[in-house]
This record gives C-alpha cells, structure tokens and sequence, in this order.
C-alpha cells in the first residue's frame, strides 16, 4: 500500500489511473485518507525530515 501511494504522490497521477500491478485504487486511497484523517502523514513526515524538532 504505502508504495503504492508513494507512486501515486510521484506520478502525481490520479488514484484510477493506478497499473494493474498495485492494489484496486479504491483500497489504496480509502487507506490513505484514512491516515491522513489519523494524522499518520504528519508523524511519517515530521519522522523523515531533516528538521526533527
């Protein structure tokens, strides 16, 4: 999954245009809101930048 939204997030394709050999993109984007509702992306980022303050 997570490669999966880092392709999309790369591509800056939209989530239908995903390639046969990722997951369905409705899985894919109904677990990234969800993690992005949970505030997980401000952890994953604040963890991997450069400034961890």
């Amino acid at each position: 999954m997570l490669n999966t939204m880092l392709w999309v997030a790369r591509s800056g394709a939209p989530w239908r245009d995903l390639p046969d050999h990722f997951p369905h993109w409705k899985s894919v984007y109904t677990r990234f809101r969800r993690w992005q509702n949970a505030g997980i992306w401000d952890k994953v980022m604040k963890a991997v930048s450069l400034d961890n303050e």
